[in-house]
């Protein structure tokens, strides 16, 4: 029976496994020897109570090894605990109390396994008025609190409610005289391994981890707004904290998954990870391992970024960082708005996080080309344009409706306006864009051709500015641009009456010196 007691000793305790969690239980008691435990990674919002359940007695100290002793587990006196525990075993129906445990239940409870040992401690239920020692502390922090020597249930609640699954079964160090033992030596033919780190346990229970945060920038256009070319590269930052808590798991599940919708190609072969305060990023393969896949419905790609337990442990509390590149593809001018959108999430012990969301989204310009006469006013075909940005021409890739920009003129494309007289620009984004015409429709004044500035908002508005010659009726995407055939339908206000004028003095200078001349002939 002794022996029993002792190998029983702790064996309870080979369920603390560095904070094994357990099922419930409860104590008091007068103190025998004042002990310390302490709660590693405590969440917002939970409260965490130690009841004693068992005392140490009659220590023996391991002559062979200064830190290991045996000791004899008693349940705490009070029948209340006595019966709680019986309770516990009787709602295990393949958990049976021997008959030589009956008065002594947490002796039997340390030699289970640590399974049975938590499917035991999960149907525990507290004695009414059992008295326990609040290990309150906030979020992260660690939090150390005096307590008699024993064995000791830490529960975990939750706006008062007990959270299923997460009570942690603790055992203090045991002094005996001048000497602190921090290992328990137990019958290994039991199952029970020598335990260490007594009197601590992580709190396994998490809050929802929060949502990542994103960020998107233009790396072609080097701009960090959220408008883009089609054809534009874009380079996503995801910045979420590993839970403080990964550190008291052996096996932590931490990963980010991003998904980037239609109209966005994601570049897997870009993806980086690195963690606060480390300089070198994280190994792929080694430290994370990726997954990206492409939705063959809604085109949609779905990207996991899954961290090793080994990474998640070592990297607690650390701020990890993933950036990727994307390329900005035709499938966007689809998309409601013509935005792509693109999330994160953090999935990890505690559950899933809310969501990051970063948008990109791109712009249509348009105008309409309109002649004199009854034929030409509702659309004139024929008129060519260039558009410049930043000194530069656009080029527009007719099969991947991509943008760019180029220098010589010769490589800019021609648009042409349609039968209808329209012409429009798709894909851009936010900016200042100059219309230069280059070549006005047949049988129109080649002289009189427009250009004009648009400048794109970020919301996808349009604002347009009028020409020198009065040419441009401003309004937007329904801006419409003027032909003339001769000088005289050019309109009669501000500076293009001016240029009216000083055209047609100039004809008729040219008129008066004929007539001087013929005169001149007349003469001889």
């Amino acid at each position: 029976m002794k022996m029993r007691k002792l190998f029983a000793g702790i064996a309870a305790a080979a369920t603390l496994l560095s904070g094994m969690a357990i099922g419930v239980t409860a104590a008091s008691a007068a103190p025998n020897t004042d002990a310390t435990l302490t709660v590693n990674h405590a969440q917002e919002g939970h409260t965490y109570t130690a009841y004693r359940i068992a005392t140490f007695d009659n220590p023996q100290g391991d002559p062979s090894d200064p830190i290991k002793v045996t000791v004899e587990i008693n349940t705490m006196t009070s029948p209340d605990w006595v019966k709680a525990l019986q309770d516990a075993f009787k709602a295990n129906k393949d958990i049976p109390l021997k008959d030589e445990y009956q008065n002594n239940p947490a002796a039997a409870l340390a030699v289970l396994s640590a399974d049975h040992a938590r499917k035991v401690v999960d149907k525990l239920a507290i004695p009414s008025g059992a008295q326990g020692i609040e290990l309150n502390t906030p979020s992260g922090a660690s939090k150390t609190a005096t307590v008699p020597e024993g064995w000791y249930v830490v529960i975990n609640t939750v706006n008062g409610t007990p959270k299923a699954g997460t009570t942690a079964l603790v055992a203090t160090k045991i002094t005996d005289g001048d000497k602190t033992y921090t290992k328990f030596k137990l019958n290994k033919e039991n199952g029970q391994q020598n335990i260490e780190a007594l009197g601590e346990f992580n709190a396994k229970s998490e809050n929802a981890p929060d949502a990542p945060d994103k960020t998107v920038k233009n790396v072609t256009a080097k701009v960090n707004d959220n408008t883009v070319n089609v054809g534009d590269t874009v380079e996503y930052t995801i910045e979420h904290r590993i839970p403080a808590a990964a550190a008291g798991y052996d096996d932590y599940q931490y990963a980010i998954y991003d998904t980037a919708s239609k109209g966005l190609t994601v570049n897997a072969d870009s993806i980086a990870v690195k963690i606060e305060d480390v300089a070198t990023p994280l190994t792929l393969n080694a430290d994370y391992r990726v997954e990206s896949t492409v939705n063959s419905n809604t085109k949609a790609t779905l990207t996991k970024i899954t961290l090793t337990y080994a990474t998640a442990k070592a990297y607690a509390g650390k701020e990890v960082t993933v950036t990727y590149r994307a390329t900005v593809n035709s499938d966007i001018l689809e998309n409601t708005d013509q935005s792509a959108t693109n999330t994160a999430k953090a999935y990890t012990n505690g559950g899933e996080s809310g969501t990051g969301t970063t948008t990109v989204d791109t712009h249509d310009f348009q105008f309409k080309k309109v002649g004199v006469g009854d034929t030409d006013k509702n659309g004139l075909a024929g008129a060519k344009f260039v558009v410049k940005k930043d000194n530069k021409y656009l080029k527009l890739n007719t099969t991947s409706k991509a943008w760019s920009l180029v220098d010589d003129q010769a490589e800019a494309t021609v648009f042409t306006s349609g039968p209808d007289g329209m012409v429009k620009l798709e894909g851009l984004s936010s900016g200042k864009y100059t219309v230069v015409e280059t070549e006005a429709p047949t049988g129109y004044a080649q002289n009189f051709k427009v250009t004009f500035d648009a400048t794109i908002m970020q919301d996808g508005t349009v604002s347009v500015e009028q020409d020198t010659l009065h040419l441009v009726i401003p309004d937007g995407n329904d801006t419409q641009i003027k032909n003339v055939k001769s000088v005289t339908q050019l309109p009669l206000t501000g500076a293009a009456g001016t240029v009216l004028f000083t055209v047609v003095a100039l004809l008729v200078g040219g008129a008066g010196v004929a007539v001087a001349v013929k005169s001149r002939r007349r003469t001889y």
